[in-house]
């Protein structure tokens, strides 16, 4: 795993990404990263240090996991397919069994700059974890085509806001500061 550091690069090639959220279980780790087109100093606290929220749904051979941070950050997502991890020696099945919080690293990235913003690990407990875990493996043992998955996913972001879809998801929890 590379070792990041707020106000390094988050790739060391790389200045500009799209702003987006990217949700990965990949070499036995949880991350979401966080690109922001320049994040303001609120969005930063509150991805820092305001209360987290966090939903995961799951649908068919979706999985999506929802957040929001403190009153700045409202609910978005970030759709999870182990079928697209890369490099594919990173696509491990997470355990079975759960019985202590597993840690969630959060990255927020100035998007038009490649910097780090903020760095949070949060505890997901297992009541979060498991349900998570057993969807990752049941997505795995699925059969995947690229088109099949892109299909899915705009057809669910065609009836559901981010907003919506963390209202019907079954598994919540929420992390304090």
């Amino acid at each position: 795993m590379h070792i990041y550091e707020v106000g390094k690069l988050y790739f060391p090639t790389r200045k500009n990404w799209p702003e987006l959220a990217q949700y990965n279980f990949r070499g036995g780790e949880h991350e979401l990263v966080l690109f922001f087109g320049k994040p303001t100093l609120s969005e930063i606290r509150d991805v820092q240090k305001g209360e987290a929220e966090f939903a995961l749904f799951v649908e068919r051979s979706l999985i999506v996991m929802l957040y929001r941070f403190g009153h700045g950050v409202d609910w978005s997502d970030a759709p999870y397919s182990i079928h697209l991890v890369q490099p594919q020696e990173d696509r491990i099945l997470p355990p079975e069994v759960v019985d202590a919080g597993v840690i969630l690293n959060i990255v927020l990235v100035d998007a038009s700059t490649g910097i780090i913003k903020a760095l949070r690990a949060i505890s997901m407990p297992p009541g979060f974890t498991q349900p998570l875990h057993k969807a990752i493996r049941e997505q795995a043992a699925m059969p995947f085509t690229r088109a099949a998955y892109n299909g899915e996913l705009e057809s669910l972001y065609k009836g559901y806001p981010s907003e919506i879809l963390a209202r019907m998801a079954p598994v919540h929890f929420k992390s304090r500061p």
